[in-house]
């Protein structure tokens, strides 16, 4: 949600966004819920289809097929615990509390391959996995903006946060790579990965639930920056950079490292590996696999950056009441980028309503069909947002799932003159 005019969390991602309201507060754990699955690869039914007995099927062929060079899924979802925001005089600021939760997975698509296919479509050739890698962390963030009109073009915010950290099972980005010997098929790999944890399942003790949410030690901060110019009174051009900064996991640690060099064990045929019920066949691959490897475990700390995010926004006002915007949206990720493009037209309706309707390319699909929805009675408002409905009512026919709603209170709904993020409802 980058164009909402009248939803005070447009915030989140637009730090330079300067509201009609003079003073805004959440309602408790209900202000902001953002939930979002993507899948750039296939869908759940891509995987698994019914019959024509309506038993479930696993479809391997369909989507292997499907898989590209550089693959990823995500699944977030947020919670805002407080939020409020003010201005004083032309500075607008802003506060929230905020619960994330967050999975990343990066894949490559030789390395699906090679699961499903074995090693053997692949002798003499090396297989580059240096960009496979996840990510999942449970932290609460801590957040203080401030935005502010500049000129009487220009505006620009900043927000700081400080990241409590609860859960994370994370990998360093390293070298990773498969080579196959051409005459007995045996593998070489080049590897120097990390594979980090911090989590009470590393410990045997009875931790307290109170020290779970506030005592663990694990402490990060992070920045947003922003910008909006005002080329003339038609265009508006903004910019942001979102969740630059990392967190310091130091509690209930284990980290497991393949120090950096070359390893070599005998050929295996994953895919017969993977399909097996033979135990003694498993135990062969994970002995082989032990052999080849020697691992490293320790319990020193270790930072995990948060994926950066960047939009890139131009916006048309068509009349005072409605405009039409185009959006560049890009995610790192372990040396990967996730982008998006987006096109909507947003409405005032009067003094009560804010509409809006959006298409998008993401994940390599472009039936994403966008939807937004701000009911302003009085003090009171009740948003809903999606960057793919059809995906929010249909999950499994879609790769991209998203949903954000909401209620706040807003009051004294008069911003600063001239605010350049703003269309006027009047």
């Amino acid at each position: 949600m980058f164009d909402a005019q009248s939803i005070p969390q447009t915030s989140f991602n637009h730090p330079s966004y300067l509201p009609k309201s003079r003073y805004y507060f959440g309602m408790p754990i209900s202000s902001s819920n953002n939930f979002m699955y993507a899948n750039n690869a296939f869908s759940y039914h891509d995987l698994v289809h019914k019959r024509s007995d309506d038993s479930l099927v696993i479809d391997i062929d369909k989507v292997y097929g499907q898989f590209h060079k550089n693959n990823f899924i995500s699944l977030n979802f947020q919670c805002e615990l407080l939020t409020w925001g003010f201005y004083v005089k032309n500075n607008y600021f802003n506060f929230d509390v905020t619960e994330r939760a967050n999975l990343y997975f990066s894949f490559s698509g030789d390395l699906m391959n090679l699961i499903y296919k074995g090693n053997g479509p692949y002798i003499g050739q090396t297989l580059d996995f240096s960009k496979t890698g996840f990510d999942v962390s449970h932290f609460r963030q801590y957040a203080a903006g401030m935005a502010r009109q500049i000129l009487p073009n220009l505006s620009g915010g900043i927000r700081f946060k400080y990241l409590y950290g609860m859960e994370n099972f994370s990998t360093t980005r390293g070298k990773f790579s498969m080579y196959t010997a051409a005459d007995d098929y045996h593998l070489v790999i080049n590897s120097g990965v990390e594979v980090n944890t911090s989590s009470t399942l590393n410990t045997d003790d009875d931790v307290k639930v109170s020290k779970y949410l506030f005592g663990l030690g694990n402490r990060g901060y992070a920045f947003d920056l922003g910008s909006d110019y005002k080329y003339n009174d038609k265009w508006t051009f903004s910019f942001s950079l979102v969740d630059l900064g990392a967190i310091k996991w130091k509690a209930y640690v284990k980290r497991y490292r393949v120090p950096e060099g070359s390893y070599t064990f005998n050929g295996v045929d994953l895919k017969k590996f993977l399909n097996s019920d033979s135990s003694g066949s498993a135990q062969e691959v994970l002995d082989s696999l032990s052999n080849a490897f020697d691992t490293e475990e320790s319990n020193e700390s270790y930072s995990a950056p948060l994926p950066g995010r960047l939009y890139l926004n131009g916006k048309y006002k068509i009349n005072e009441k409605s405009f039409a915007s185009a959006l560049i949206y890009s995610m790192f990720f372990k040396g990967t980028r996730q982008s998006a493009v987006m096109l909507s037209y947003h409405r005032m309706a009067g003094k009560h309503f804010e509409l809006g309707a959006g298409w998008s390319y993401i994940n390599h699909t472009f039936d994403n069909l966008g939807i937004l929805i701000a009911l302003n009675a009085g003090a009171f408002q009740y948003y809903i947002h999606s960057d793919n409905i059809l995906g929010t009512l249909s999950p499994t026919n879609f790769r991209t799932t998203q949903t954000h709603f909401g209620i706040n209170f807003r009051f004294q709904r008069e911003g600063p003159k001239g605010a350049v993020a703003e269309t006027s409802a009047n």
